[in-house]
Protein backbone atom coordinates (compact mmCIF):
# COMPACT_ATOMS: atom_id res chain seq x y z
CA UNK A 1 0.00 0.00 0.00
CA UNK A 2 1.48 3.42 -0.93
CA UNK A 3 0.60 4.94 2.45
CA UNK A 4 2.42 2.13 4.31
CA UNK A 5 -0.47 1.72 6.72
CA UNK A 6 -1.14 5.37 7.45
CA UNK A 7 -4.52 5.14 5.70
CA UNK A 8 -6.93 2.24 5.67
CA UNK A 9 -8.64 0.47 2.81
CA UNK A 10 -12.21 0.30 4.17
CA UNK A 11 -14.92 2.82 5.06
CA UNK A 12 -17.80 2.37 7.52
CA UNK A 13 -20.87 4.55 6.84
CA UNK A 14 -23.12 4.86 9.90
CA UNK A 15 -26.77 5.90 9.89
CA UNK A 16 -29.46 5.88 12.58
CA UNK A 17 -32.43 5.00 10.40
CA UNK A 18 -33.10 1.75 8.51
CA UNK A 19 -34.88 3.64 5.74
CA UNK A 20 -31.74 5.73 5.13
CA UNK A 21 -29.51 2.67 5.50
CA UNK A 22 -31.30 0.74 2.76
CA UNK A 23 -31.47 3.77 0.47
CA UNK A 24 -27.75 4.47 0.84
CA UNK A 25 -26.77 0.83 0.41
CA UNK A 26 -28.61 0.35 -2.88
CA UNK A 27 -27.56 3.80 -4.14
CA UNK A 28 -23.92 2.89 -3.55
CA UNK A 29 -24.39 -0.42 -5.36
CA UNK A 30 -25.86 1.48 -8.31
CA UNK A 31 -22.99 3.99 -8.26
CA UNK A 32 -20.54 1.09 -8.40
CA UNK A 33 -22.27 -0.38 -11.46
CA UNK A 34 -23.87 -3.30 -9.61
CA UNK A 35 -27.39 -4.66 -9.32
CA UNK A 36 -29.28 -5.25 -6.07
CA UNK A 37 -27.39 -8.51 -5.47
CA UNK A 38 -23.97 -6.96 -5.84
CA UNK A 39 -23.31 -8.30 -9.34
CA UNK A 40 -21.91 -6.22 -12.19
CA UNK A 41 -24.71 -4.82 -14.34
CA UNK A 42 -23.25 -4.21 -17.84
CA UNK A 43 -26.66 -3.41 -19.33
CA UNK A 44 -27.21 -0.34 -17.16
CA UNK A 45 -23.57 0.54 -16.39
CA UNK A 46 -21.23 -0.29 -19.24
CA UNK A 47 -18.37 1.62 -17.65
CA UNK A 48 -18.75 -0.15 -14.31
CA UNK A 49 -18.30 2.24 -11.41
CA UNK A 50 -19.04 5.93 -11.89
CA UNK A 51 -15.50 6.57 -10.62
CA UNK A 52 -14.18 5.08 -13.87
CA UNK A 53 -15.44 8.17 -15.70
CA UNK A 54 -12.70 10.16 -13.91
CA UNK A 55 -9.80 7.95 -15.02
CA UNK A 56 -6.65 9.70 -16.23
CA UNK A 57 -6.52 7.42 -19.27
CA UNK A 58 -9.60 9.08 -20.81
CA UNK A 59 -9.18 11.66 -23.59
CA UNK A 60 -10.53 14.68 -21.71
CA UNK A 61 -8.29 14.25 -18.66
CA UNK A 62 -6.68 17.69 -19.02
CA UNK A 63 -10.01 19.49 -19.18
CA UNK A 64 -11.45 17.51 -16.27
CA UNK A 65 -8.35 18.23 -14.19
CA UNK A 66 -8.97 21.97 -14.69
CA UNK A 67 -12.50 21.63 -13.31
CA UNK A 68 -11.54 19.33 -10.44
CA UNK A 69 -12.95 16.13 -11.96
CA UNK A 70 -9.69 14.18 -12.10
CA UNK A 71 -9.27 11.38 -9.60
CA UNK A 72 -5.55 10.86 -10.17
CA UNK A 73 -5.01 10.70 -6.42
CA UNK A 74 -7.18 7.58 -6.24
CA UNK A 75 -5.04 5.93 -8.87
CA UNK A 76 -1.89 6.98 -7.02
CA UNK A 77 -3.24 5.18 -3.95
CA UNK A 78 -3.60 1.97 -5.92
CA UNK A 79 -7.17 2.03 -7.25
CA UNK A 80 -7.64 1.00 -10.86
CA UNK A 81 -10.16 3.19 -12.66
CA UNK A 82 -10.99 1.14 -15.69
CA UNK A 83 -14.04 -0.57 -17.18
CA UNK A 84 -15.62 -3.36 -15.11
CA UNK A 85 -13.87 -2.35 -11.88
CA UNK A 86 -15.90 -1.54 -8.79
CA UNK A 87 -15.84 -1.28 -5.03
CA UNK A 88 -17.45 -4.05 -3.00
CA UNK A 89 -20.32 -2.67 -0.86
CA UNK A 90 -21.78 -4.35 2.22
CA UNK A 91 -24.51 -3.66 4.75
CA UNK A 92 -24.89 -4.43 8.46
CA UNK A 93 -28.13 -3.88 10.35
CA UNK A 94 -30.68 -5.76 12.42
CA UNK A 95 -32.06 -7.06 9.10
CA UNK A 96 -28.76 -8.71 8.09
CA UNK A 97 -26.66 -11.53 9.48
CA UNK A 98 -22.91 -11.21 9.82
CA UNK A 99 -20.39 -8.82 8.28
CA UNK A 100 -18.93 -9.07 4.79
CA UNK A 101 -15.25 -8.87 5.68
CA UNK A 102 -14.33 -8.46 2.01
CA UNK A 103 -16.43 -5.31 1.53
CA UNK A 104 -14.55 -2.04 1.10
CA UNK A 105 -17.56 0.14 2.01
CA UNK A 106 -20.03 -1.03 4.68
CA UNK A 107 -23.25 0.85 5.40
CA UNK A 108 -24.21 0.13 8.99
CA UNK A 109 -26.47 1.02 11.87
CA UNK A 110 -25.79 0.74 15.58
CA UNK A 111 -25.42 -3.02 15.02
CA UNK A 112 -21.74 -2.44 14.10
CA UNK A 113 -20.82 -0.09 16.93
CA UNK A 114 -19.43 -2.79 19.23
CA UNK A 115 -17.70 -6.14 19.00
CA UNK A 116 -16.18 -5.93 15.51
CA UNK A 117 -12.59 -4.78 15.08
CA UNK A 118 -11.24 -4.58 11.54
CA UNK A 119 -7.66 -3.26 11.27
CA UNK A 120 -8.23 -2.14 7.66
CA UNK A 121 -10.93 0.46 8.47
CA UNK A 122 -9.42 3.90 7.88
CA UNK A 123 -12.45 6.19 7.68
CA UNK A 124 -15.83 6.60 9.37
CA UNK A 125 -18.67 8.56 7.79
CA UNK A 126 -21.55 9.55 10.07
CA UNK A 127 -24.78 10.45 8.25
CA UNK A 128 -26.68 13.13 10.21
CA UNK A 129 -26.04 14.07 13.83
CA UNK A 130 -25.42 11.08 16.08
CA UNK A 131 -28.15 10.49 18.63
CA UNK A 132 -25.76 9.82 21.51
CA UNK A 133 -22.21 10.95 22.15
CA UNK A 134 -21.26 7.59 23.60
CA UNK A 135 -22.46 5.80 20.46
CA UNK A 136 -20.54 8.23 18.25
CA UNK A 137 -17.35 7.55 20.19
CA UNK A 138 -17.82 3.83 19.60
CA UNK A 139 -18.36 4.46 15.89
CA UNK A 140 -15.23 6.59 15.61
CA UNK A 141 -13.32 3.83 17.34
CA UNK A 142 -14.01 1.39 14.48
CA UNK A 143 -11.29 3.17 12.45
CA UNK A 144 -7.62 3.42 13.27
CA UNK A 145 -7.15 0.11 15.07
CA UNK A 146 -3.46 0.14 14.16
CA UNK A 147 -1.08 2.60 15.81
CA UNK A 148 0.47 3.66 12.52
CA UNK A 149 -2.91 4.55 10.98
CA UNK A 150 -4.25 8.10 10.76
CA UNK A 151 -8.02 7.60 10.58
CA UNK A 152 -10.59 10.03 9.23
CA UNK A 153 -14.00 10.87 10.70
CA UNK A 154 -16.53 12.76 8.57
CA UNK A 155 -19.94 13.94 9.81
CA UNK A 156 -22.50 14.95 7.16
CA UNK A 157 -25.09 17.40 8.52
CA UNK A 158 -28.05 19.34 7.22
CA UNK A 159 -29.21 22.87 8.11
CA UNK A 160 -32.10 21.82 10.31
CA UNK A 161 -32.97 20.43 13.74
CA UNK A 162 -30.39 18.38 15.59
CA UNK A 163 -27.98 18.65 12.67
CA UNK A 164 -27.77 22.43 13.02
CA UNK A 165 -27.23 22.19 16.77
CA UNK A 166 -24.50 19.59 16.23
CA UNK A 167 -22.79 21.84 13.69
CA UNK A 168 -22.87 24.83 16.02
CA UNK A 169 -21.43 22.70 18.82
CA UNK A 170 -19.05 20.66 16.68
CA UNK A 171 -16.44 20.57 19.44
CA UNK A 172 -18.78 18.40 21.54
CA UNK A 173 -18.73 15.74 18.83
CA UNK A 174 -15.01 15.12 19.23
CA UNK A 175 -14.54 16.09 22.89
CA UNK A 176 -17.83 15.28 24.63
CA UNK A 177 -18.61 15.03 28.32
CA UNK A 178 -20.14 11.65 29.04
CA UNK A 179 -22.28 11.24 32.09
CA UNK A 180 -21.87 8.01 34.06
CA UNK A 181 -24.53 5.43 33.25
CA UNK A 182 -25.62 2.47 35.31
CA UNK A 183 -26.86 -0.81 33.93
CA UNK A 184 -30.28 -1.67 35.43
CA UNK A 185 -29.20 -5.15 36.50
CA UNK A 186 -31.79 -5.25 39.26
CA UNK A 187 -34.68 -3.92 37.19
CA UNK A 188 -37.60 -6.33 37.59
CA UNK A 189 -38.79 -5.97 33.97
CA UNK A 190 -35.29 -6.66 32.62
CA UNK A 191 -34.96 -9.67 34.91
CA UNK A 192 -38.26 -11.09 33.66
CA UNK A 193 -37.05 -10.91 30.08
CA UNK A 194 -33.79 -12.60 31.09
CA UNK A 195 -35.79 -15.23 32.98
CA UNK A 196 -37.84 -15.94 29.84
CA UNK A 197 -34.60 -16.50 27.93
CA UNK A 198 -33.34 -18.79 30.71
CA UNK A 199 -36.60 -20.79 30.58
CA UNK A 200 -36.09 -21.41 26.87
CA UNK A 201 -32.56 -22.65 27.62
CA UNK A 202 -33.87 -24.94 30.37
CA UNK A 203 -36.52 -26.46 28.12
CA UNK A 204 -33.97 -27.11 25.36
CA UNK A 205 -31.57 -28.65 27.90
CA UNK A 206 -34.30 -30.82 29.43
CA UNK A 207 -35.46 -32.13 26.06
CA UNK A 208 -31.95 -33.21 25.11
CA UNK A 209 -31.03 -33.99 21.53
CA UNK A 210 -33.44 -36.81 20.72
CA UNK A 211 -34.77 -36.01 18.22
CA UNK A 212 -32.19 -33.41 17.22
CA UNK A 213 -33.52 -29.95 16.60
CA UNK A 214 -33.63 -26.31 17.64
CA UNK A 215 -36.22 -25.47 20.28
CA UNK A 216 -35.94 -21.71 19.68
CA UNK A 217 -37.16 -22.33 16.15
CA UNK A 218 -39.74 -24.91 17.28
CA UNK A 219 -41.29 -22.38 19.66
CA UNK A 220 -41.56 -19.76 16.92
CA UNK A 221 -44.00 -21.32 14.45
CA UNK A 222 -46.39 -24.26 13.97
CA UNK A 223 -45.06 -27.44 12.39
CA UNK A 224 -47.62 -27.23 9.58
CA UNK A 225 -45.62 -24.41 7.96
CA UNK A 226 -42.66 -26.72 7.28
CA UNK A 227 -42.63 -28.05 3.72
CA UNK A 228 -40.64 -31.23 4.31
CA UNK A 229 -42.77 -34.05 5.74
CA UNK A 230 -39.80 -35.52 7.63
CA UNK A 231 -38.82 -32.27 9.34
CA UNK A 232 -42.46 -31.43 9.99
CA UNK A 233 -42.90 -34.70 11.92
CA UNK A 234 -39.63 -34.20 13.78
CA UNK A 235 -40.63 -30.67 14.76
CA UNK A 236 -44.09 -31.76 15.91
CA UNK A 237 -42.55 -34.51 18.01
CA UNK A 238 -40.21 -32.07 19.75
CA UNK A 239 -43.07 -29.62 20.27
CA UNK A 240 -45.19 -32.39 21.82
CA UNK A 241 -42.40 -33.34 24.23
CA UNK A 242 -41.96 -29.69 25.22
CA UNK A 243 -45.73 -29.42 25.70
CA UNK A 244 -45.70 -32.38 28.12
CA UNK A 245 -42.72 -30.93 29.99
CA UNK A 246 -44.52 -27.62 30.43
CA UNK A 247 -47.62 -29.44 31.71
CA UNK A 248 -45.53 -31.02 34.48
CA UNK A 249 -43.95 -27.66 35.33
CA UNK A 250 -47.31 -25.90 35.56
CA UNK A 251 -48.63 -28.74 37.76
CA UNK A 252 -45.78 -28.24 40.23
CA UNK A 253 -43.46 -30.93 41.50
CA UNK A 254 -39.91 -31.88 40.58
CA UNK A 255 -39.84 -30.12 37.19
CA UNK A 256 -40.82 -26.80 38.79
CA UNK A 257 -38.10 -27.27 41.41
CA UNK A 258 -35.57 -27.98 38.68
CA UNK A 259 -36.60 -24.86 36.76
CA UNK A 260 -36.44 -22.74 39.90
CA UNK A 261 -32.92 -23.94 40.67
CA UNK A 262 -31.90 -23.36 37.04
CA UNK A 263 -33.13 -19.76 37.19
CA UNK A 264 -31.42 -19.15 40.53
CA UNK A 265 -28.07 -20.34 39.20
CA UNK A 266 -28.36 -18.82 35.71
CA UNK A 267 -29.37 -15.35 36.93
CA UNK A 268 -27.54 -15.52 40.28
CA UNK A 269 -30.60 -14.52 42.27
CA UNK A 270 -31.93 -15.39 45.68
CA UNK A 271 -34.92 -17.69 46.18
CA UNK A 272 -37.14 -14.70 46.98
CA UNK A 273 -36.16 -12.93 43.75
CA UNK A 274 -36.76 -16.06 41.67
CA UNK A 275 -40.17 -16.50 43.32
CA UNK A 276 -41.08 -12.94 42.29
CA UNK A 277 -40.13 -13.74 38.69
CA UNK A 278 -42.21 -16.90 38.73
CA UNK A 279 -45.38 -15.47 40.27
CA UNK A 280 -45.24 -11.67 40.39
CA UNK A 281 -47.33 -9.74 37.84
CA UNK A 282 -46.99 -8.52 35.14
CA UNK A 283 -45.58 -11.13 32.73
CA UNK A 284 -44.91 -13.72 35.43
CA UNK A 285 -43.39 -16.98 34.23
CA UNK A 286 -45.94 -19.31 35.84
CA UNK A 287 -49.05 -17.26 35.06
CA UNK A 288 -48.23 -15.73 31.67
CA UNK A 289 -45.03 -16.85 29.88
CA UNK A 290 -45.16 -20.64 30.27
CA UNK A 291 -48.96 -20.96 29.89
CA UNK A 292 -48.77 -18.94 26.65
CA UNK A 293 -45.99 -21.13 25.29
CA UNK A 294 -47.87 -24.30 26.33
CA UNK A 295 -51.06 -23.14 24.65
CA UNK A 296 -49.33 -22.33 21.39
CA UNK A 297 -47.47 -25.64 21.28
CA UNK A 298 -50.55 -27.68 22.11
CA UNK A 299 -52.92 -25.89 19.70
CA UNK A 300 -50.32 -25.11 17.00
CA UNK A 301 -51.02 -21.39 17.22
CA UNK A 302 -54.74 -21.94 16.72
CA UNK A 303 -56.78 -18.77 16.18
CA UNK A 304 -60.47 -19.37 15.83
CA UNK A 305 -60.67 -22.38 13.51
CA UNK A 306 -57.38 -21.65 11.70
CA UNK A 307 -54.24 -23.57 12.67
CA UNK A 308 -51.33 -21.15 12.67
CA UNK A 309 -53.69 -18.19 12.60
CA UNK A 310 -52.30 -16.62 15.78
CA UNK A 311 -49.63 -14.00 15.16
CA UNK A 312 -46.11 -15.47 15.14
CA UNK A 313 -42.69 -14.66 13.73
CA UNK A 314 -39.97 -17.00 12.55
CA UNK A 315 -37.01 -17.28 14.93
CA UNK A 316 -38.77 -15.05 17.46
CA UNK A 317 -40.71 -17.05 20.07
CA UNK A 318 -42.83 -15.37 22.73
CA UNK A 319 -42.55 -11.93 21.17
CA UNK A 320 -44.65 -10.45 24.02
CA UNK A 321 -42.07 -11.53 26.60
CA UNK A 322 -38.71 -11.78 24.75
CA UNK A 323 -37.16 -9.07 22.53
CA UNK A 324 -35.72 -10.41 19.25
CA UNK A 325 -32.25 -8.90 19.82
CA UNK A 326 -30.27 -7.71 22.83
CA UNK A 327 -30.99 -3.98 22.59
CA UNK A 328 -34.34 -4.05 20.78
CA UNK A 329 -37.67 -3.13 22.32
CA UNK A 330 -40.12 -5.64 23.70
CA UNK A 331 -42.77 -6.45 21.13
CA UNK A 332 -45.84 -5.04 22.82
CA UNK A 333 -49.04 -5.23 20.74
CA UNK A 334 -49.05 -1.66 19.44
CA UNK A 335 -48.73 -1.61 15.63
CA UNK A 336 -48.10 -4.56 13.31
CA UNK A 337 -46.93 -3.94 9.74
CA UNK A 338 -47.72 -6.49 7.03
CA UNK A 339 -45.31 -5.91 4.15
CA UNK A 340 -44.51 -7.88 1.00
CA UNK A 341 -40.72 -8.01 0.66
CA UNK A 342 -40.49 -9.45 -2.85
CA UNK A 343 -42.40 -10.05 -6.06
CA UNK A 344 -44.56 -12.78 -4.48
CA UNK A 345 -47.66 -12.21 -2.39
CA UNK A 346 -45.99 -13.56 0.77
CA UNK A 347 -45.99 -11.06 3.62
CA UNK A 348 -43.66 -10.57 6.56
CA UNK A 349 -44.76 -9.27 9.95
CA UNK A 350 -43.02 -6.37 11.66
CA UNK A 351 -43.99 -4.81 14.97
CA UNK A 352 -43.37 -1.17 15.79
CA UNK A 353 -44.30 1.29 18.49
CA UNK A 354 -47.08 3.74 17.73
CA UNK A 355 -44.75 6.75 17.55
CA UNK A 356 -42.30 5.01 15.23
CA UNK A 357 -45.07 3.72 12.96
CA UNK A 358 -46.65 7.17 12.66
CA UNK A 359 -43.28 8.70 11.82
CA UNK A 360 -42.17 5.99 9.38
CA UNK A 361 -45.46 5.32 7.60
CA UNK A 362 -47.36 8.57 7.69
CA UNK A 363 -49.96 8.43 4.90
CA UNK A 364 -48.27 9.38 1.65
CA UNK A 365 -44.69 8.81 2.88
CA UNK A 366 -42.71 6.18 0.98
CA UNK A 367 -40.24 4.24 3.13
CA UNK A 368 -37.50 1.75 2.36
CA UNK A 369 -37.19 0.56 5.93
CA UNK A 370 -38.21 -2.94 4.83
CA UNK A 371 -36.68 -2.66 1.35
CA UNK A 372 -34.08 -5.30 2.13
CA UNK A 373 -33.73 -7.55 -0.89
CA UNK A 374 -34.10 -5.24 -3.89
CA UNK A 375 -33.13 -1.71 -4.77
CA UNK A 376 -36.65 -0.89 -5.98
CA UNK A 377 -38.46 -2.33 -2.97
CA UNK A 378 -40.37 0.32 -1.02
CA UNK A 379 -43.59 0.52 0.96
CA UNK A 380 -46.21 3.08 1.87
CA UNK A 381 -49.61 3.45 3.48
CA UNK A 382 -51.82 5.15 0.88
CA UNK A 383 -53.84 8.14 2.01
CA UNK A 384 -57.58 7.48 1.98
CA UNK A 385 -59.59 9.47 -0.56
CA UNK A 386 -62.77 9.27 1.49
CA UNK A 387 -63.49 11.80 4.21
CA UNK A 388 -65.25 10.55 7.34
CA UNK A 389 -67.56 12.87 9.20
CA UNK A 390 -66.65 13.50 12.84
CA UNK A 391 -69.88 11.79 13.98
CA UNK A 392 -68.97 8.52 12.26
CA UNK A 393 -67.10 5.91 14.32
CA UNK A 394 -63.57 5.09 13.17
CA UNK A 395 -63.24 1.91 11.16
CA UNK A 396 -60.33 -0.51 10.58
CA UNK A 397 -57.57 0.43 8.19
CA UNK A 398 -57.87 -1.61 5.01
CA UNK A 399 -55.57 -1.14 2.03
CA UNK A 400 -54.59 -3.12 -1.00
CA UNK A 401 -51.51 -5.23 -0.22
CA UNK A 402 -50.84 -6.25 -3.81
CA UNK A 403 -48.44 -4.26 -6.00
CA UNK A 404 -49.94 -1.34 -7.86
CA UNK A 405 -50.77 -1.95 -11.53
CA UNK A 406 -48.04 -0.79 -13.89
CA UNK A 407 -45.43 -0.35 -11.14
CA UNK A 408 -42.32 -2.44 -10.51
CA UNK A 409 -43.54 -5.61 -8.69
CA UNK A 410 -41.36 -5.06 -5.63
CA UNK A 411 -43.05 -1.74 -4.93
CA UNK A 412 -46.13 -2.41 -2.82
CA UNK A 413 -48.51 -1.00 -0.28
CA UNK A 414 -48.58 -2.08 3.32
CA UNK A 415 -51.40 -2.63 5.75
CA UNK A 416 -51.44 -2.07 9.46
Amino acid sequence: MPSEGAFGTKVFVFTDDLDVTNRMFFNLLDAEGQDSRGRLDPYRHQQGSLANLRATSLADEGRRFTFGQSWKLCEDLGHELRSQTHVRVGRVSSQDSGVDVGAEVIVATAALELGFNDPDVGAILQHKAPRESAAFIQRKGRAGRGREMRPWTVVVLSDFGRDRLAYQGYDLLFDPELRPRDLPLGNRHVLKMQAAYACMDWIAFSLGGNPAGHFWRDASRPACEIDSLHWREQTRRRQHEAEQLLERVLAGGDELNHLTEWLRRALRLSEEEVSALLWGAPRALMTAVLPTLHRRLSTQWLHGAIVGGEHHQRYHPLSEFIPPTLFSELNLPEVTIFAALGVSDDEEYFSMTVSKALREFAPGRISRRFGITHGLSRHWLPASRSVRMPSEPPGPISTNTRPLTGVVPSMSNIRM
